[in-house]
């Protein structure tokens, strides 16, 4: 709002020279100082074959589906939700990037959160992803409840608190769903099963600006409402199919959500 449109643009270049010289410099990896692993075991999660057979089992699908639906929540974020903040609402640059920091600062806060209570709720069952199912379908029915309430909002105020709404329900998603591909990962497709919901939101995200911001063309805040109606769906369908085990067997246990690697500000 104060340097220009193109500001933000010359604030993430030099955001990633220094990215660049601390990979170059400072990151053990990038140095050649640190065990990679070998190109055979990398090339394991590249199969689509793999994953088709993966997909077979309905744990798998489960996983598919909420992967799914924070990949769209995610697109629409960055699409969707600024363009009714703008067009509709009247928000500045300024609102909006408060707005921005407000959904990180609630998903950040929601990541812990979910850590802690799948941890908590694991110690109560025979499936430590039980805990992480309730976790999840309650968290995605959130972040739907969110956007169909930011819809109707009529002042960047009660928009600000149902799109908080849908924050904390993305944010609590993401380690609960890490902590169910974890446990229902199969020994003889570790590395497919935990590429599986990272490779499906990369999907989404070619795909779902267009899509969003087409809807966006037709309703006001119509990008938010297939974003809405998609993570009922997805919680549903996972619900469905999350009961099962893995293919190969019994669940990993002991595995702690509190280690998600989920980023609160995407």
């Amino acid at each position: 709002e104060n340097y220009g449109p193109a500001s933000p643009f010359g604030a993430v270049a030099l955001a990633s020279g220094i990215a660049a010289v601390g990979y170059a410099w400072l990151i053990p990896e990038t140095l050649g100082n640190a065990d990679l692993p070998s190109s055979a075991s990398m090339s394991r999660g590249s199969s689509a074959g793999s994953w088709t057979k993966l997909l077979r089992q309905p744990s798998q699908r489960a996983i598919a589906a909420a992967a799914l639906a924070n990949g769209i929540g995610r697109v629409a974020k960055v699409v969707a939700v600024p363009l009714f903040a703008t067009d509709v609402l009247g928000a500045s640059p300024d609102e909006l990037g408060t707005l921005f920091s407000l959904w990180s600062l609630g998903g950040l806060v929601a990541v812990g959160s979910s850590g802690l209570v799948v941890d908590r709720l694991k110690n109560v069952s025979s499936d430590p992803a039980d805990a992480a199912r309730i976790v999840i379908c309650l968290s995605q029915l959130g972040s739907a409840a969110g956007f169909f309430l930011a819809v109707q909002t009529h002042s960047l105020q009660s928009f600000a608190f149902a799109t908080g709404l849908w924050s904390i329900g993305f944010g609590a998603a993401a380690p609960a769903l890490e902590t169910f591909t974890q446990s229902r990962a199969p020994p003889s497709a570790t590395a497919e099963a935990l590429a599986l919901p990272k490779s499906i939101g990369d999907l989404v995200f070619i795909i779902g600006p267009a899509s969003l911001g087409f809807a966006n063309t037709l309703v006001p805040g119509g990008g938010m409402l297939v974003s809405a109606f998609v993570s009922v769906a997805a919680s549903v369908a996972f619900w469905i199919n999350s009961g099962g085990g893995t293919l190969g067997g019994s669940s990993t246990s002991g595995v702690s959500s509190s280690s998600s690697s989920s980023d609160p500000s995407e």
